[in-house]
């Protein structure tokens, strides 16, 4: 009788070990992913900030309140030498932002932006 009851204290004690040792497996993954998690959501937010710091506003057009406000057949007139030089001034002010942009980062959103404002800057000049 002695020898099965070593053979099960030995079989007894191998599975504590494993039980244990999964235990202590889990824990210490547990803990280097959360020490993971912790890291990536603190390089996400700096990423974050950086890409705040980093974006520029495109100048806003000085008709957008006016053409809101005026009434259509006002909007239609054509538009005094006053008028036309502030149009070209700010449609190319628009065109070398975008052109800037399209520079610094060649994305297909910049390029889209920067042909629209660039053809609104030809049609201002072209227009009488």
């Amino acid at each position: 009788m002695p020898f099965w009851k070593l053979v099960a204290a030995i079989v007894v004690a191998n599975i504590i070990t494993g039980v244990i040792a999964t235990a202590a497996w889990f824990a210490y993954w547990h803990a280097v992913a959360s020490a993971l998690e912790q890291e990536l959501k603190g390089e996400i937010e700096r990423s974050r900030q950086r890409m705040e710091h980093m974006y520029t506003p495109p100048p806003t057009s000085p008709w957008a309140d006016e053409q809101q406000t005026q009434p259509r057949g006002r909007q239609q007139q054509q538009p005094n030498r006053e008028q036309r030089a502030r149009l070209i001034s700010e449609t190319r002010k628009l065109c070398d932002f975008w052109n800037v942009e399209f520079r610094r980062e060649s994305s297909d959103f910049n390029r889209a932006h920067r042909d629209a404002a660039c053809n609104r800057h030809r049609e201002a000049l072209n227009s009488r």
